[in-house]
């Protein structure tokens, strides 16, 4: 269990950025039901590009551009989807709230100018074929789409944008290594990564996704309740990197939910993301991984609104790392309780039991330490560190005795 109680941030507050580390992105996990956390952490800070604000999706009739579009306005987001034919994305996206269809063309910056004005956001998930295709009629070649158009896109942006998201490829940075060398044998990866130059090079705030070979889709003829009834299959177990290093496919859902979170995370801001997903089990149906979940995404929408958090933990927390709860079977306490021939479990957390004989009270902590020496923090833990870390946590109380948080250089709290 994790609870928080907040106080709202002050207006106007400007807060130092911390570089993005090894934290971010943790309620990607959430999203897409995946489970795979040995890349990835988290980092809470405020939220970059809130609900209610106006999202340009370049590339929206693509398969990530429509799972994108569908969750932005289920999130409560208003996206203006961009496109060179208007009447094929009506047709794919439907006519729904907040969903304004535009036309423009990347290869035409003239065409540019409108479809951005007075956009909080713009999320690009344009791309071609990397050999040559029907795809490539009209001039959407790699060098057309993947670079001038991206760049053109980059120069009209307006300068004041929260986030520009900008979907490419793995393998960008490793051209010339097995399988990409074949990949790039018309420069596909040539381009992308000259279109994340120019991004880079813009002195606008942004994120690069970098997904592998992509599964689930494309879609066609979906409206938005369909698209967002989408699942990623068995391939629930995402794995994320700072470092292009990685390898297999991805989910269009996976990429797209990370799109939609480098909306939401600032740590995100500047850095490129590899993303993959692979066939396992997300959290499934155990509770207290789900109870742990739940507050994780409650304390990730608190951090986004408030400048002062208290936080109450309890076991579900330190379950997710693989510590004994008092319904583990052949766990712990069940353990403990047979040793010690105790009516219950949770009789080792009395004072009689402390107070009648020290030395099993020793040998009762030496077995919790040995417990705890062999699980790994989970992302609440990272989470209430990095809270720590930027000033925002003022107190947490947890009857967690594991040390858990403190492996993540949490400081322990003092009342």
């Amino acid at each position: 269990m994790l609870n928080t109680y907040t106080q709202p941030s002050s207006c106007g507050m400007i807060e130092e950025k911390p570089s993005c580390s090894r934290k971010f992105l943790a309620v990607l996990y959430m999203r897409t039901a995946s489970g795979n956390r040995s890349r990835a952490a988290l980092t809470v800070r405020s939220g970059v590009v809130e609900p209610g604000s106006t999202v340009l999706v370049a590339g929206a009739t693509g398969g990530v551009g429509q799972l994108l579009s569908a969750k932005l306005l289920d999130r409560g987001y208003k996206v203006r989807a961009m496109s060179r034919s208007q009447e094929k994305t009506k047709q794919l996206l439907g006519d729904a709230p907040n969903l304004e269809v535009v036309y423009g063309d990347m290869r035409n910056p003239e065409t540019l100018d409108a479809a951005v004005q007075g956009v909080d956001a713009i999320c690009c998930c344009t791309g071609t074929t990397a050999f040559p295709s029907k795809r490539w009629d009209g001039g959407n070649n790699p060098e057309n789409t993947d670079f001038i158009a991206v760049k053109n896109l980059v120069n009209a942006s307006p300068k004041g944008i929260k986030r520009f998201v900008l979907t490419t490829s793995a393998g960008v940075e490793r051209p010339g290594q097995f399988p990409w060398l074949i990949l790039n044998l018309f420069g596909v990866l040539k381009f992308k990564r000259m279109g994340e130059q120019a991004l880079e090079a813009s002195g606008l705030p942004y994120t690069i996704i970098r997904p592998n070979r992509l599964t689930d889709g494309p879609y066609t003829s979906y409206d938005l309740n369909t698209l967002l009834k989408g699942i990623s299959g068995a391939r629930q177990d995402v794995t994320l990197s700072l470092k292009d290093d990685l390898l297999g496919e991805t989910s269009r859902i996976a990429t797209a939910e990370a799109i939609l979170q480098a909306l939401l995370v600032d740590s995100t801001e500047n850095v490129a993301i590899s993303i993959t997903s692979k066939e396992g089990d997300g959290p499934g149906q155990d509770p207290a991984k789900g109870e742990s979940e739940s507050g994780l995404d409650r304390l990730l929408t608190a951090a986004a609104l408030s400048s002062k958090i208290v936080i109450f933990s309890g076991s579900g927390l330190s379950a997710t790392s693989g510590m004994s709860t008092f319904s583990t079977k052949g766990g712990l306490y069940e353990r403990a309780q047979r040793k010690f021939k105790l009516q219950d479990g949770k009789t080792l957390f009395t004072y009689s039991f402390y107070d009648r004989n020290r030395l099993q009270a020793l040998a009762f902590f030496a077995d919790i330490y040995l417990e705890a020496t062999r699980a790994t923090a989970a992302p609440g833990h990272h989470a209430l560190a990095e809270l720590q870390r930027v000033g925002r946590l003022q107190r947490h109380y947890t009857l967690n005795i594991d040390g858990l948080a403190e492996k993540t250089h949490k400081k322990t709290m003092r009342t």
